[in-house]
């Protein structure tokens, strides 16, 4: 039940709200927030008596210890749908399921399964505590992986490009994450059903961009005011997906697949399966990764990786690099 109230009330309102022309004309059910509120007063005892809800023709205040946070309509409906996916969370966690474990692994089934896809046998996808579901997740060699030997190959057919064919590689692809943005608001019904059902479970504010004031001003103060990578870390959003890319900001679709491009995205295309592997540089990186366009995006060892080391790639010192060389950074470190 708790997952029919995220993917088909709380989305089906998203949805609505998303495509409507007039943010403050969206179609919110006040029976939806509470029903959201009283599911999450019922999954986490702790938050039981301290989530209050008022409303007004306009905006709905919600208030968590005592802390309110006012917002439009849309906003809203982003908010509960975040809110109703942990409902699902906390209810898989007590039942000792890691759902978005499970989630990455139906990634790795489904390119392993299509026709030219390959994943090593020899590779494990855990979190680093395996008891500990909210620990790192990575993938980890289970048996002697060679020098050369091929780890993961992605055919083209289930990389997410551009929709515009003339755009030019960069960081934050418009066409990209327009392309994104469509497939997510399919969901369960996109021929990349697997993958963009796992961005869609992935947190928000993740990066910078999406920070509070405070947070990005201290951020700087420590990069010294771009002195250090990454450049420019908390313009992602207002300045490339609404300035340059002149993204809709009431699209929730669209935010989260820009912010998605930006974590995750080799410049311009998204690769799945690939794209969780964790980075990690100097003697640590034990791949690497050739791309024909057109084809296929392969992962092979550079070095002899041996059971239960974990497979790390390089985000920004490796041939394939591009404009990561200069934009990536560990800003997210802080977070």
């Amino acid at each position: 039940m708790r997952e029919k109230i995220r993917t088909n009330t709380v989305a089906k309102h998203w949805v609505i709200c998303s495509d409507s022309t007039a943010v403050v004309h969206c179609q919110l059910d006040i029976k939806i927030i509470s029903q959201v509120t009283t599911k999450l007063k019922s999954s986490n005892k702790k938050l039981n008596n301290n989530i209050n809800l008022t409303t007004t023709t306009t905006t709905t205040v919600i208030s968590v210890n005592g802390t309110k946070m006012m917002m439009f309509k849309f906003s809203v409906i982003s908010f509960l749908a975040a809110m109703a996916a942990a409902v699902v969370v906390v209810a898989a966690e007590k039942n000792g399921i890691d759902q978005h474990l499970n989630e990455a692994q139906a990634i790795f089934d489904w390119v392993s399964g299509t026709k030219d896809g390959y994943i090593t046998p020899k590779l494990e996808l855990r979190r680093d505590s395996p008891d500990d579901p909210k620990s790192p997740m990575g993938v980890y060699a289970t048996d002697t992986i060679e020098v050369d030997e091929p780890i993961v190959r992605v055919p083209w057919s289930v990389i997410i490009k551009s929709d515009d064919r003339n755009e030019p590689s960069s960081q934050m692809s418009c066409g990209t994450v327009r392309s994104l943005a469509n497939e997510m608001r399919l969901g369960s019904k996109s021929k990349y059903a697997p993958y963009v059902e796992y961005l869609n479970a992935e947190a928000d504010a993740q990066i910078p961009s999406t920070w509070s004031k405070a947070a990005q001003d201290l951020l700087m103060e420590v990069l010294d005011n771009n002195s250090i990578p990454p450049e420019n870390p908390t313009d992602w959003i207002e300045d490339d997906w609404f300035g340059h890319c002149e993204g809709d900001p009431n699209d929730a679709f669209g935010v989260k697949a820009a912010l998605m491009v930006i974590q995750r995205a080799d410049d311009s295309i998204l690769i799945p399966a690939y794209d969780n592997l964790n980075h990690r540089n100097g003697n640590w990186t034990n791949t690497n990764t050739e791309i024909d366009p057109g084809h296929y995006h392969t992962t092979t060892a550079t070095k002899t990786i041996e059971a239960g080391e974990q497979i790390y790639i390089s985000y920004n010192m490796c041939e394939e690099c591009g404009g990561r060389l200069s934009g990536y950074g560990t800003g997210g470190k802080f977070g």
